[in-house]
This record gives structure tokens, sequence and C-alpha cells, in this order.
């Protein structure tokens, strides 16, 4: 079955993660419109639909390298540790050193990025 293809999942969030940045892009183009007097913009769209495809791409690097990442758990696999083992924190950590090397600037605005999305189900639990 389809679904027990890690891989073809890992290749499903890179997918989403794509329309994600499209949406994006297409959301950035919006002109300034107002709701009940108040001038506004999609801006809290962009950043929401950018969070995501973050989280996809990430969520869907650990799953294609291992079978048994659970994609679903949480929200921000950039910066909340609780839910990865010590392998997929290996490969986060690797993650971050290739990014770092082509822009040094760019984990620390996706984990600010990510600090827009829900905390996880783990961290609410621990409240």
């Amino acid at each position: 079955m389809i679904w027990l293809d890690h891989r073809i999942i890992a290749g499903g969030l890179r997918d989403q993660a794509c329309a994600d940045l499209l949406a994006a892009r297409y959301l950035l183009r919006s002109r300034t419109f107002a709701i009940n007097g108040q001038p506004t913009t999609f801006a809290h769209a962009v950043v929401a639909k950018c969070q995501q495809a973050c989280e996809k791409l990430l969520k869907g690097l650990f799953l294609f390298n291992d079978r048994g990442f659970d994609p679903t758990a949480g929200h921000r696999p950039m910066t909340d540790s609780t839910e990865l083992t010590a392998h997929q924190l290996r490969r986060r950590e690797g993650f971050f050193v290739a990014v770092n090397r082509g822009n040094s600037k760019l984990v620390p605005d996706l984990r600010w990025l990510e600090s827009h999305a829900p905390p996880s189900t783990a961290a609410r639990d621990r409240r």
C-alpha cells in the first residue's frame, strides 16, 4: 500500500511545502484592504504559509531518512526537541550546518518563523 512507503509520504510533504510557498507568494502580491475600516494585508497568512512550508520540508527530510519518524507529531521540528530521537536530532543538526554554509542568517530566521506555529501537544500537556 502506498501509505506504507515513508519516502512517498516524504515526497508528498515536499509537494505540500511547495504549494504553501506558492500560496505565500500569491498572497504577498495582494494590496492593502479594509476590514471594519481598518487597513490590513495578508501578511499574517504569508508568515503562516512560509512557516508551514518550512515545517513540512524538514519533516519530509526526517521521514525520508527515518521510517520511524512521525510527521504528525508537533509543529516545531526546528526548535522543539522533545519529540525527536537522537538520530533525528543529529539529522537536524546536519541540516542546520548545511543551511548555514549557504546563509548564516537562515537558521535563526527559520526558527523565528517557526515561533509562529502552534505549540506541540507535548508542550501543552506539560502545562
